[in-house]
């Protein structure tokens, strides 16, 4: 027998298990998920978006924060999932002046109070 889920239908299972009720009670405090395969990391990432809203995805790398913004986007594809590159450290004007537009447009949507996802790496956060 094979199961079909729909994106919804599956996020809509994850928030009803007990990782999700634990994740949601971890939420106090700073949460900080490891060990776990990347897409059941951006299923919670979507879950937790759903109920609360806004969501910073914080990762090591910009390939990671990459990979994370293209499944949140296949499993939110209604939603605008922003990448806040770093500014730095790029050796293309091209590709600083592309970085900084997506870290504006990334600020201009969490200033005006909209349902948010930003996947950020620690450098650029730390700018």
């Amino acid at each position: 027998m094979v199961l079909e889920y729909s994106i919804k239908q599956l996020i809509e299972q994850y928030r009803q298990g007990e990782s999700f009720r634990e994740l949601q009670t971890a939420l106090s405090k700073n949460v900080h998920i490891e060990e776990f395969s990347a897409s059941v990391v951006s299923v919670a990432m979507a879950t937790l978006f759903d109920e609360y809203q806004a969501v910073l995805c914080l990762v090591n790398d910009e390939e990671t924060a990459i990979y994370y913004q293209n499944d949140l986007r296949n499993l939110l594809p209604e939603q605008t999932v922003f990448f806040f590159p770093s500014s730095e450290g790029n050796r293309s004007s091209h590709l600083d002046t592309t970085n900084k537009v997506l870290r504006n447009e990334a600020i201009n949507h969490l200033t005006q109070e909209k349902p948010t996802i930003v996947v950020a790496t620690i450098e650029a956060l730390a700018e």
